[in-house]
């Protein structure tokens, strides 16, 4: 059991264990206070998964650029680089941030705070990586880059081809698994999980 203050009109409550469907809503004016947890299994195999994507995406080509017959392929990280060669050092550091430094960040502090929870420990410095991951959270723009892929395909498709990598797979993949880790993760669940640990 633990107490809640509500959110909309500060009245202090006590809130039992929740089942995985299960709302606690506020009985003077019906505000949700908690909802039943999801499995921490579940986030963490996305954890996992979403790292593995990550390395993927950086790894193999994410387009080719085919110009009459001679093709050069294009990695995620090559990107960045491009843009130092032109002398665009904030946009270099600002897609370097947005694309790839961010989701890992975040992704190494999602797993600073579950991995522990496996053990049943409690992470050390655990106020300190939810401050982190609160602050890395604006940083992450994947759909913007992927958005500016599919723009830059559009303007080459006159003078270029553009084929696909299975890098793109990785990173729209990446794009998914960073979505469901956000949905599920509860932050009012993980601290009760916290609780029960050493």
């Amino acid at each position: 059991m633990m107490k809640k203050a509500c959110p909309d009109c500060d009245l202090l409550v006590t809130i039992t264990p929740l089942k995985h469907n299960e709302r606690a809503l506020c009985p003077r004016c019906d505000a949700v206070l908690a909802r039943g947890g999801r499995s921490m299994d579940s986030i963490f195999a996305l954890i996992l998964s979403g790292l593995l994507l990550w390395v993927s995406s950086l790894a193999l080509p994410i387009l080719t650029l085919d110009v009459n017959g001679v093709q050069q392929p294009l990695s995620l990280w090559q990107t960045a680089f491009a843009m130092l060669d032109q002398e665009a050092w904030l946009l270099a550091i600002l897609v370097a941030m947005t694309s790839f430094v961010a989701p890992f960040f975040h992704l190494a502090m999602m797993l600073w705070l579950f991995l522990p929870l496996r053990f049943e420990r409690k992470p050390p410095f655990v106020g300190w990586a939810f401050r982190l991951l609160y602050a890395n959270q604006g940083w992450m723009m994947l759909e913007v880059f992927f958005l500016s892929l599919l723009v830059t395909a559009v303007k080459l498709a006159d003078s270029a081809q553009l084929l696909p990598g299975w890098s793109l797979l990785a990173f729209v993949a990446l794009m998914l698994v960073m979505s469901a880790i956000q949905l599920l993760f509860d932050p009012d669940v993980y601290w009760r999980a916290v609780e029960q640990c050493r």
